[in-house]
């Protein structure tokens, strides 16, 4: 296994392979110092996960989002981050309110959608061009 840093910068050194058009990223917005916003972009027809790269003491490198299994959570459009790709629509994921023990203040998190498959990942752009927020605590 390699350290989350060296996973990270080696990341950006290989290139996605682009079937039937660009993955476009999603957008991703800070929500307070738990929470993060990410939606996936209409622009993508076909069902997409959602990746993220963080660099935190103790957790994993790359996780991944999915709707919380709570009924009353999936309903308000909370998810959580998992160990294995979710792949939905843009309109089934709709604006997923990430939270858990991963989401930390001052953590950087890097996202991209997959627009491949579980085996045969196709990314949103490099890591380094999609969107990247720090979440800090509010004061």
């Amino acid at each position: 296994a390699f350290p989350c840093g060296l996973m990270l910068a080696a990341s950006a050194f290989f290139p996605c392979s682009v079937r039937g058009g660009p993955c476009v990223p999603p957008i991703v917005e800070p929500n307070g110092p738990r929470y993060f916003t990410v939606t996936p972009s209409p622009a993508n027809p076909a069902p997409v996960a959602i990746r993220v790269l963080l660099e935190a003491p103790g957790l994993p490198c790359i996780r991944f989002v999915d709707i919380d299994t709570d009924p009353a959570l999936r309903k308000a459009g909370v998810g959580r981050m998992v160990d294995r790709p979710v792949f939905r629509t843009a309109k089934e994921w709709g604006a997923v309110h990430v939270r858990g023990e991963e989401v930390i203040p001052t953590t950087t998190y890097l996202l991209q959608v997959d627009c491949g498959a579980s085996d045969a990942p196709d990314l949103s752009s490099t890591p380094f061009a999609a969107l990247l927020r720090r979440l800090r605590p509010i004061k």
